[in-house]
């Protein structure tokens, strides 16, 4: 699936894309879009039909399944989409998402960097893998 971890204005995550239990290729899962920083742990349909949204004006609501999506501003909290059409506001200090949450919030509790989450989780979640793309705020 994917490790996304943020942290101190920094976003990670790997590149490693999955289908059936095997390595499908690789894609970039973050990205900036003018001001705002997008990016999913998931389905990549689910990520091109919120590109879609995004690209249309972000009108009505947008309901995420098999994932999640999600903006970070330039300043303030990420709005994440789970499962579901209702976003949440993620307040924490550092978060992540994705197969490889559990290891790169242990990192990162740890004190590790976005990054350094990351590349802990690609050694311990078998569905994480690949380059690691980072873009800062």
């Amino acid at each position: 699936m994917t490790t996304i971890a943020y942290r101190d204005g920094v976003l990670a995550a790997d590149t490693l894309m999955t289908a059936s239990n095997m390595r499908s290729g690789h894609m970039t899962k973050i990205m900036r879009r003018g001001r705002l920083i997008i990016g999913f742990a998931g389905a990549s349909r689910n990520f091109e039909a919120f590109r879609n949204w995004l690209g249309a004006g972000a009108e009505g609501s947008f309901a995420s399944n098999d994932g999640n999506v999600f903006i970070i501003p330039p300043e303030g909290d990420a709005i994440v989409w789970g499962d579901g059409d209702t976003p949440w506001r993620e307040t924490a200090l550092f978060w992540a998402l994705g197969s490889g949450e559990a290891p790169a919030m242990g990192a990162m509790a740890a004190g590790a960097s976005a990054e350094e989450a990351v590349k802990a989780a690609i050694a311990l979640d078998l569905s994480s893998g690949g380059e690691i793309t980072v873009i800062r705020r």
